[in-house]
């Protein structure tokens, strides 16, 4: 009985954390989406409607529910609500335009308040996206343009002056990258060798590789262009 109670809480704890994992994949993907449209489409444009109706009511739900929905930007890596932003090949664009987005107007803290109204969400997207805001100092600068729009349930925090300027040396970047190949490779050899036997992968540890791989690109897209050029390592 104890066991299968166990088993019930462990499936519990997966299902919850599978629909987390989901509402932030959703949350990133319509907060970028809503500003990519703000570039095309006027307000009044049904497509402009739409998306921002589904960004506004996936806040709203995610407040009532967590009370909170913070976005963060930290180490060239985007947090919600302290969780991070996972994202593959198929988002990437995606997240490169936010994390662009963000340290160009030097944020490191984006959130948003209980009492949000849609149009509050609306003018901030709006501003988010107008190149004009920005004059001499990003932040202070869209800070600035917030606060005349009297937008009071979305709050910022800057950027910290090492995220500013990249965060992570080019040095650092390249150590990175070969360690993240060679291991791949090592991993590659073991997965082959499993299979031979017919033994279990670690899917594990290929996902976290393809995880560091996908970190590295969003710092450096060169990275992958490196890599295409390496052929013929080791038979492989």
């Amino acid at each position: 009985m104890e066991e299968k109670d166990r088993k019930g809480r462990k499936d519990y704890i997966d299902e919850a954390k599978k629909s987390l994992a989901k509402i932030i994949e959703e949350i990133f993907i319509r907060l970028s989406s809503a500003m990519k449209v703000a570039q095309i489409f006027e307000p009044n444009n049904l497509t402009f409607i739409r998306q921002f109706d589904l960004l506004f009511k996936l806040i709203q739900d995610i407040m009532r529910k967590e009370g909170k929905a913070v976005f963060q930007f930290r180490e060239n890596t985007l947090f919600f609500n302290n969780s991070r932003v996972k994202f593959d090949f198929s988002s990437y664009n995606n997240f490169k335009f936010l994390a662009d987005e963000f340290r160009e107007k030097e944020i490191g803290t984006l959130g948003f308040e209980s009492g949000l109204s849609k149009d509050e969400l609306t003018q901030f997207v709006i501003l988010f996206i107008d190149e004009e805001v920005i004059k001499e100092n990003p932040f202070e600068d869209f800070e600035a343009a917030l606060n005349k729009k009297r937008i009071g349930h979305i709050f910022l925090e800057k950027l910290h002056p090492f995220e500013v300027t990249g965060g992570v040396a080019e040095e650092q970047l390249q150590d990175s990258a070969i360690n993240v190949f060679f291991k791949s490779i090592t991993h590659l050899k073991e997965v082959v060798e499993r299979e031979k036997k017919k033994e279990k992968v670690k899917l594990k540890t290929t996902r976290r590789l393809m995880q560091s791989i996908v970190n590295l690109v969003s710092q450096n897209e060169s990275f992958m262009i490196g890599l295409t050029n390496i052929k013929d390592y080791d038979e492989y």
